[in-house]
């Protein structure tokens, strides 16, 4: 699992650039696949953190948790065991199931355009959230990235199917 002195925040930066770029120019796809797995590894490094800074979290918990390797949802649990933050647990047992739905059930939609357009919705949503945790639990990423503007240029999405 992630520790602190692993975390590439040039690369956090980057990856968060590109998502915002990809919902920003029409690739709702490629959004929603970047911001569901920024938005993993932003729960996990919480969960990690949460670890460290609570000495009696249940042993099975961290033992469990330190194997890797879990579902969203388990890791989900662990967030709100965790935090106690009910809010956020429930927004994000919801982006879950709306993320389920696309990727086990993409080939049942009707049309494309509706895929585009859940995927944008479940990007704008997962932002949301992912700004509210960064701020709440992890507010070093934004000050590591900002101090490296440079290094976080734009990047240019195709917008072509």
């Amino acid at each position: 699992n992630m520790e602190l002195s692993k975390i590439n925040y040039d690369l956090v930066g980057r990856l968060r650039n590109l998502a915002i770029a990809c919902l920003d120019n029409g690739d709702y796809i490629g959004s929603f696949l970047l911001n569901f797995l920024f938005l993993e590894g932003t729960i996990t490094h919480i969960v990690s953190m949460k670890i460290e800074e609570k000495p009696n979290t249940d042993p099975g918990i961290v033992e469990k948790f330190r194997k890797g390797h879990h579902s969203f949802a388990i890791l989900i649990d662990y967030f709100y065991l965790l935090t106690d933050d009910v809010n956020a647990y429930q927004k994000l047992r919801e982006l879950n199931k709306k993320r389920n739905k696309i990727v086990h059930e993409i080939f049942e939609y009707k049309t494309y355009d509706q895929i585009l357009q859940e995927a944008r919705q479940i990007s704008l949503e997962i932002r949301q959230l992912d700004e509210y945790l960064l701020e709440t639990y992890w507010p070093k990423v934004n000050t590591e990235v900002s101090q490296n503007p440079d290094k976080l240029e734009q990047t240019k999405v195709d917008k072509t199917p």
